[in-house]
């Protein structure tokens, strides 16, 4: 009986069992679909594509103040370069004319020695006992007199400066070691001076610096800009 039964089961799987294959086949492939599709809800073949991170930018407050570098003050340095003082002259007589000019390389004639020669200082002509002024302040340094430069008055401005007011009247109005100021009387002027006697009064206007003379018009201030 068991016999017939197996050879009636495998005349079947002969006849009939391409079927019973594709069955299985067939219920393998729902299986499957049921799968993938249970994965993607949309039914889609492609798996969802992830979505780009979105850029995070970094956040700046407006309230962040910037960093500020602590203001330096400079420190002063003292100026050592020493302060120089221009000095600069006034007329020793107002109104004055100017006669002989400073004349070192230029011999200048005279009309007293009746020659050319060398003057070493200015002239300025007044009226006889006109006032004579003091053309910047200084220390009297000297009052003199000789027959050649008539009365002499030396003002000593500085250690390297100082002025000399030639062919004074006799009596003048200050004495050695007076504190004087610009522009303040110290004598008259006048004729005493025997080698320039005919020029006329006036005042023989020498300036020395370091010893040596000079031309006053380098400090003057009558001259025409």
């Amino acid at each position: 009986m068991n016999g017939q039964r197996k050879e009636s089961f495998l005349q079947f799987m002969k006849k009939r069992g391409y079927l019973l294959a594709l069955g299985v086949l067939c219920l393998a492939l729902v299986v499957t679909t049921a799968v993938v599709v249970g994965t993607n809800p949309k039914g889609g073949t492609q798996a969802e594509k992830p979505k780009p991170s979105a850029s995070v930018k970094p956040s700046v407050s407006s309230s962040v103040t910037p960093s500020v570098k602590p203001s330096v003050t400079p420190t002063t340095t003292p100026s050592t370069s020493p302060v120089v003082t221009v000095i600069v002259f006034d007329s020793p007589v107002e109104n004055a004319t100017v006669g002989m000019t400073f004349s070192e390389d230029e011999l200048c004639f005279s009309q007293t020695l009746g020659y050319w020669y060398g003057h070493m200082g200015m002239d300025f002509i007044g009226a006889e006992g006109q006032d004579c002024l003091a053309v910047y302040g200084g220390t009297v340094e000297s009052v003199t007199r000789d027959i050649a430069s008539g009365t002499v008055v030396v003002i000593k401005i500085n250690d390297t400066l100082s002025v000399g007011y030639g062919s004074l009247a006799e009596d003048v109005s200050v004495s050695v070691g007076d504190k004087v100021e610009k522009g303040q009387v110290i004598g008259k002027i006048s004729d005493s001076a025997y080698d320039e006697f005919k020029e006329g009064p006036h005042v023989h206007l020498t300036v020395k610096e370091n010893g040596l003379l000079v031309n006053p018009e380098k400090y003057l201030q009558t001259q025409e800009k």
